[in-house]
């Protein structure tokens, strides 16, 4: 991951994804830290942090409305804030983990863009995700573009190499 500065973790719920992405920001040059994950997850985090990193601080923004980031290892936002914090994350973060990564599988919502944004502006990206394809195989195209921008192709050579017939749903 460090080497690499982009993963994509994908594997069984319960297996450690979470732990894998906090012991990728033992490493100094990742941090600070932004966990990107789902509504009812952002306790769970902080709670993760504190047991398997307890000498980094973590704090999760817990509103839409923009407020001055006390110093933090770790920041922890839900997806439906992230539109709303991103210019200012993107000049405090240096790694940023997407939990439930298939979040982002469709290009046109203000998370997706949000979450482009802040990629470009950070040094290392992980996705965490049990399931990264939801519904079609195409979807994973979006989610690699977060991560590892370009380095899958263009959008229309990747559907023409693996989606078959070229659209979305497929």
């Amino acid at each position: 991951y460090l080497a690499r500065r982009s993963q994509l973790l994908a594997d069984h719920v319960g297996l450690g994804k979470s732990i894998t992405a906090l012991a990728a920001m033992t490493d100094k040059a990742t941090l600070p830290a932004l966990v990107v994950c789902q509504a009812h997850l952002p306790k769970q985090w902080k709670d993760y942090a504190g047991k398997f990193s307890p000498m980094a601080s973590c704090h999760i923004i817990k509103t839409g409305k923009l407020y001055s980031l006390p110093a933090a290892d770790i920041y922890v936002i839900t997806y439906h804030k992230l539109n709303k914090w991103a210019e200012v994350l993107c000049k405090v973060i240096k790694s940023c983990v997407f939990d439930e990564i298939q979040e982002l599988r469709h290009d046109c919502s203000k998370k997706y863009d949000a979450a482009v944004a802040i990629r470009e502006k950070c040094g290392y990206a992980m996705g965490l995700s049990a399931t990264p394809i939801f519904n079609y195989g195409g979807e994973i195209f979006n989610v690699l573009q977060v991560l590892c921008p370009g380095e899958i192709g263009t959008y229309h050579e990747f559907y023409r190499e693996w989606c078959n017939g070229g659209g979305t749903h497929t």
